[in-house]
């Protein structure tokens, strides 16, 4: 194989499990949505996931005015921070977007509806860049590895498995090393994930 996998000690390629405190939770809420975007689509990452699930709360919201609907974004990434407070990438994801969507020059606009949907349309668009984003670094990242080299893997992101897979596919030659981590299991995770990837 193109690459050789060391002591794997132990976490799921999707490293969120279900949402902390949401059990029994009847009402839509942005945790159940997260949750749902990661289970469709096992290649998303969580901060794809976090951008997608925030943009259709925009979508769900009722509000009348800007502020009443930052303040309902607020609540949204707040709710998932709380839900996930071990997931870095959840949090990170929650301040990218309220950065990149709600700053533009539109809030000028008087008609809130277009205003809307202009920040619907950031959210797609800054999933999309984001997307791309993850064969980018692949592609920047792999060159970087060099034969006999060790990595060595913290969690299981979606990201650095298809930076190693990438590596894998052009003939590389390297040895992970995967430290785990608790309360989630993720270094197990990986190591599944470079199993089904036959980077072994």
């Amino acid at each position: 194989m193109a690459a050789q996998m060391r002591s794997p000690q132990g976490g799921t390629v999707r490293g969120l499990g279900s949402p902390e405190g949401q059990e029994g939770c009847d009402e839509i809420c942005v945790t159940r949505d997260l949750h749902r975007e990661l289970q469709q689509n096992s290649d998303m990452t969580v901060a794809v996931a976090v951008i997608r699930t925030l943009t259709k709360s925009i979508q769900r919201s009722t509000a009348q005015t800007m502020m009443g609907l930052e303040k309902d974004l607020n609540v949204s990434t707040e709710e998932l921070k709380r839900s996930y407070p071990t997931v870095i990438s959840v949090s990170a994801a929650c301040e990218l977007f309220l950065r990149y969507v709600t700053r533009t020059s539109s809030l000028d606009n008087s008609d809130f509806e277009e205003l809307k949907d202009h920040l619907i349309e950031r959210g797609n668009h800054f999933a999309e860049i984001s997307l791309k984003a993850k064969a980018q670094i692949a592609e920047l990242g792999e060159r970087f590895l060099h034969g006999g080299c060790v990595v060595m893997v913290l969690g299981c992101s979606t990201v650095v498995l298809n930076l190693l897979e990438t590596a894998a596919a052009k003939g590389k030659y390297f040895s992970v090393v995967i430290a785990e981590s608790k309360p989630g299991t993720e270094g197990l995770q990986m190591q599944k994930a470079l199993e089904r990837a036959k980077i072994s």
